[in-house]
């Protein structure tokens, strides 16, 4: 008997019971089967939102692994003529080869001409299995390869440039094809042949992590536009840091900006000068008598790829480490306020979504 002549309780029951990955196989069967999954699975993939593209990896050329929270779905790889098993499915109009990769698990398979088609026909049936409300993560460390920008898909990027890097038009290449949300970019820089240009998406992702042995701290207190940076590096001018506040405080840039956190390498500088950052930025006190707020956020999503761990620990904690300070100043076009930390050689500023009466009425 046709599964799709069961009763609705019974097909539920069933379906109840695969693995996604079960699950995306069978919808490809047919029409029917797939609107049969979808409906008796509404509740359990409305849970579903967000999707992984995996491909951590610097050799690997596609998404090795598609997944979600609890599970793999589907695996992407080039066609292997050593390999056996292969049968056709249709996805999204055309037809692709699939074979096992295990008891669980289905490998995609593409030809070189036939990459970005493949990886955009199986983009667009999750998008009709899961529903449009899902949002998509690509995460990659091999900036010399192209991912298909798709719809509802974020990036996410982990790159290890070489000592002496020189490969910055190819960089540049891959960080503009990227999504058009780069969600996080972690980045661990020694020297390069030449700076980011001003209009890099660098300076566009909503959260930068970044390992600096070369002076580019100038070029991020400049020009970045995003929420959250956190950036380690050799050198941080006081100069610098007194613009940076300055510009924040005219309403002349980082409009969108949450939280910087700039942590200068202990054997690289002394520690960074208090007074003379705060003289010049025209800060703002709180009464010593009195405990101010603490300033804490949710960071953005971050993946750590395997290519950078075996270079950088960070220590990733789900919200940004916590500003208690009684200096603060206040942006003027819209009274915003943001509060200022430096200890040693770490100099932290966190923005609250408050006017400056509002975030003084928490301390009452």
């Amino acid at each position: 008997m046709k599964l799709s002549k069961f009763p609705r309780l019974v097909q539920t029951e069933i379906f109840d019971h695969l693995r996604h990955s079960k699950l995306f196989l069978m919808s490809l069967l047919s029409k029917n089967m797939r609107e049969i999954i979808k409906l008796s699975q509404k509740k359990r993939f409305g849970s579903i939102t967000l999707i992984r593209y995996d491909c951590d990896e610097p050799m690997v050329s596609t998404p090795s692994i598609i997944s979600y929270s609890y599970g793999e779905i589907v695996s992407i790889s080039q066609y292997d003529d050593t390999e056996k098993n292969y049968f056709p499915l249709n996805v999204s109009g055309r037809m692709i080869e699939f074979r096992p990769a295990n008891e669980h698990l289905s490998v995609a398979c593409y030809h070189p001409e036939e990459r970005e088609s493949v990886i955009t026909a199986i983009h667009l049936h999750l998008l009709d299995l899961f529903g449009n409300s899902v949002k998509f993560i690509y995460t990659a460390s091999n900036y010399k390869l192209l991912f298909p920008k798709l719809q509802n898909l974020s990036g996410c990027t982990d790159i290890y440039l070489k000592r002496n890097f020189t490969d910055m038009i190819n960089l540049e290449k891959f960080l503009s094809s990227s999504p058009p949300v780069l969600k996080s970019l972690k980045m661990y820089i020694r020297f390069t042949s030449e700076p980011f240009s001003a209009d890099s998406k660098l300076y566009q992702a909503e959260s930068v992590k970044l390992d600096l042995h070369e002076p580019t701290v100038p070029d991020i207190l400049r020009l970045y536009k995003g929420r959250q940076a956190f950036l380690r590096c050799e050198t941080c001018q006081t100069s610098n840091l007194v613009d940076f506040v300055n510009r924040w405080k005219s309403g002349e840039g980082f409009e969108d900006l949450e939280y910087l956190n700039i942590d200068v390498f202990p054997h690289a500088a002394p520690d960074i000068e208090v007074r003379p950052i705060l003289n010049s930025i025209g800060v703002r006190r709180i009464d010593t008598t009195k405990k101010p707020p603490t300033h804490s956020l949710p960071r953005v999503p971050q993946k750590v790829g395997s290519a950078l761990k075996k270079y950088v620990s960070w220590l990733e904690t789900p919200n940004t480490d916590p500003i208690t300070s009684h200096v603060y100043v206040v942006r003027e076009c819209d009274n915003r306020v943001a509060s200022i930390q430096i200890r040693g050689r770490i100099f932290s500023f966190g923005v609250w979504d408050k006017t400056e009466e509002e975030f003084l009425g928490m301390m009452e």
